[in-house]
């Protein structure tokens, strides 16, 4: 008999699943324990979720590509743009040196 698609995979059966309110604050809290899953989680999460938000992303990309700064590479512009994204929604707070990413 094929398994559900809903249900709960053997190991995690017996494990409550947390209530979380916030999962950048989540995902930043356990950073440590999960760093490339969290940096993944991060980049998903400040992805907009409405076509509006998405319009203006790109609208703020465009000012970061222009005829002066034709040579910026496309793992710039993303940090630039994941960066500005983060910090609008607070889950950087440039006043705490301990929030302050590593810059790749």
């Amino acid at each position: 008999m094929a398994e559900s698609v809903s249900s709960t995979p053997e190991p995690f059966s017996g494990i409550a699943s947390p209530k979380i309110s916030n999962p950048i604050t989540w995902w930043r809290e356990h950073q440590a324990t999960y760093p490339k899953l969290a940096q993944m989680a991060l980049d998903l999460l400040s992805i907009p979720a409405m076509s509006a938000k998405c319009e203006r992303v790109f609208s703020q990309a465009k000012l970061v590509v222009n005829d002066q700064r034709n040579r910026i590479t496309n793992k710039t512009i993303d940090a630039i743009q994941c960066l500005k994204n983060w910090t609008s929604q607070g889950a950087i707070d440039w006043e705490n040196e301990e929030d302050t990413p590593d810059v790749y």
